[in-house]
């Protein structure tokens, strides 16, 4: 009898699986070809780190980006070699470590005795506010986490159950270290661990502080890092306003109170929402009112049925702690709250309304039972719904950012980004219509203006890039390289003087940036400025000897001056470190002319036309030399 109640409750696991698996795939099919989005291209196709063989040792000892996650960018290391630019792979795992987490998360709930354990489960795998961290290739620092922390989770629960003994603890401090690794949103889990004792029983004992000391060590240190990381690198010198003490403390109760509405009713979910009104007001702290009356009612019945809604709901805020604002993210210059930041959160509430389901579930007589499954079969249907119509948008950069318009289009960056996305769809008009709201919506926008610079003169509007760049500039003077850009189109409509006080004003304010000196040498070459010119592509080469445009530059001048040998050399030296540049060629071609070694610039001038057949100063050159070497052949 027994082994036919196992086999039962076998084959009622494996159906339940293979339920939240297929629901999973329902859902997030629209998202499974989706394009780069949003950072995704800064974080892994533009991240040079994922490239390289070595690039390993520098993602766990020599950090070049914002955040130390260095197990989530080992995984996408692997994920580059495997997949390179093609996103279905990378889609894939992170729809996989999503399924995992669904599978763990019924696993814990039916260790801590929730009846319908595989609901929570599967109202987590097809909630919406989980799209975003699943749909979004760079948040996978979430979906790499979560499985981890519930790992570690189920490992210390059997530890402190009795099961597994050491072996189960120091699994579930590895797992934790390792989830920490990913994200370290995952950093309250000793708290977490703290509130499950007092859950259980009633109290907190020594053995319960000394158990989750390791795991408050682990959090402390690689909080402290993730700290330094944001603040030094993602953030920087950069200002994003969050206020004060007060202010701070408003926020976190409305964003408690926002992700419990999103999570409890997900309808209007957007990539980057609304911002809080930034003038502190009284009613702003209405939601601790409301928060500390549940909480006291709650307290009150901690012997009896509030307790499990005081687990539930606390995991929901002790969870949420770390995204409440209190502390600067540079996500925040966006907005101060997002559905990622409640991936982890959510469990509390699932969980709450599983065991909610289970209880009520007990109490219906056999003839209203299948009725209630069928209304949470409606809920859950209609929760896919929209999660696919919402995993749908981020099939590339367009559709997430047109939705993200659509759904809150006072907000500049939202603009901004539907406007570079434009841009790389090849729809011009259309972004220079979002990047003119963006700046009108935020006038001090200096990126907006400097990127709306950038098409402009692409498209030939030289004049009005120009206003463009002079507007970022005068927001933030400290952008170079719209600086640099600024001296480009100065030249360009032959304002020379102009150009070479942008480019000096660059090279000045950053001395150690060999493109602003390269710039000023180019210029001042342009001015008949021949010695202060080499001077400085000197000192840009000093900066970058690999630079073949600076090496070929420079023996153009050394060419002007007459200085034949020190032209071939530098020349020479552009080549090979570039053979695949028809300019160098051609240079190098002129300059071994007017030494009289045609023989060799004949070669170099035909180099330069097998690399760029339309080249009609190669093909003129090519043909004088041809002419001369023949005249001195007679």
């Amino acid at each position: 009898m027994t082994q036919g109640r196992d086999t039962i409750d076998r084959i009622d696991r494996l159906l339940g699986g293979a339920a939240i698996l297929l629901a999973l795939i329902f859902v997030y099919l629209p998202s499974l070809r989706g394009g780069w989005v949003w950072d995704d291209v800064s974080e892994v196709v533009g991240n040079p780190t994922l490239r390289d063989g070595s690039g390993l040792a520098k993602i766990w000892f020599a950090p070049p980006g914002p955040d130390y996650l260095p197990l989530k960018s080992t995984v996408q290391w692997l994920e580059w070699h495997l997949f390179g630019g093609q996103t279905f792979g990378y889609h894939a795992v992170s729809l996989v470590a999503h399924a995992a987490a669904a599978l763990l998360l019924w696993r814990l709930l039916a260790r801590l005795g929730v009846h319908l354990a595989w609901l929570g489960g599967v109202l987590f795998a097809v909630h919406p506010v989980a799209v975003q961290s699943v749909a979004w290739i760079s948040e996978q620092k979430n979906t790499l986490s979560l499985p981890l922390f519930l790992v570690s989770a189920l490992a210390f629960l059997n530890w402190d159950r009795g099961l597994g003994g050491r072996r189960a603890y120091a699994l579930s401090l590895a797992a934790f270290l390792a989830a920490m690794l990913c994200k370290a949103s995952v950093v309250m889990l000793p708290v977490v661990l703290l509130l499950h004792a007092w859950w259980v029983r009633g109290r907190l004992g020594r053995r319960d502080a000394a158990a989750v000391l390791p795991f408050f060590a682990i959090s402390g240190v690689l909080g402290w890092v993730t700290i330094w990381f944001q603040w030094s690198r993602a953030i920087g010198a950069e200002h994003i306003e969050i206020g004060g003490p007060l202010s701070r403390l408003a926020g976190a109760g409305m964003a408690i109170c926002f992700y419990a509405g999103k999570c409890l009713f997900p309808a209007g979910l957007m990539p980057v929402y609304p911002g809080w009104a930034k003038a502190l007001q009284p009613a702003q702290f209405i939601p601790w009112i409301g928060l500390a009356a549940a909480f006291t009612v709650l307290w009150s019945r901690r012997t009896t049925w509030g307790r499990p809604w005081l687990f539930g709901l606390g995991f929901f805020v002790i969870t949420l702690v770390p995204v409440l604002g209190f502390l600067t993210m540079s996500f925040m210059r966006l907005s101060p709250v997002s559905d990622h930041f409640a991936y982890i959160p959510l469990i509390g509430l699932v969980g709450l309304a599983a065991a909610g389901a289970g209880w009520v579930r007990a109490r219906l007589s056999e003839r209203v039972r299948p009725l209630a499954a069928a209304a949470v079969g409606a809920l859950l249907a209609v929760l896919m719904i929209e999660s696919r119509g919402y995993a749908g948008i981020f099939r590339d950069g367009v559709s997430l950012w047109g939705a993200a318009a659509a759904r809150n289009p006072l907000s500049a960056p939202v603009r901004y980004n539907l406007a570079n996305a434009l841009v790389l769809a090849g729809r011009p008009a259309d972004a220079l219509r979002e990047f003119s709201e963006a700046v009108r919506l935020k006038p001090g926008f200096s990126e907006a203006h400097s990127n709306c610079g950038d098409l402009l003169r692409r498209l030939g509007r030289t004049r009005e890039a120009t206003d463009h760049y002079e507007e970022a500039l005068r927001a933030e003077p400290g952008l170079i390289l719209t600086r640099l850009k600024l001296g480009d189109v100065l030249l360009e409509q032959g304002e020379l003087d102009r150009a070479i006080q942008e480019y000096a004003t660059a090279a000045e304010s950053q001395p150690n940036f060999a493109p602003a000196q390269a710039s000023l040498a180019y210029a001042l070459a342009k001015a008949g400025r021949l010695e202060e010119s080499i001077g400085r592509y000197k000192s840009a080469l000093q900066l970058d000897p690999s630079s073949a445009e600076s090496w070929n530059e420079l023996g153009t001048v050394f060419a002007l001056l007459g200085d034949l040998p020190g032209a071939i050399q530098d020349c020479e030296r552009a080549v090979r470190l570039n053979g695949a540049d028809p300019e160098a060629h051609n240079n190098l071609g002129l300059v071994l002319a007017r030494a009289g070694r045609l023989p060799e610039a004949i070669e170099h001038f035909e180099a330069a036309l097998r690399l760029r057949p339309d080249f009609p100063i190669a093909r003129a050159n090519l043909d004088q030399a041809r002419q001369a070497l023949a005249e001195g052949a007679r």
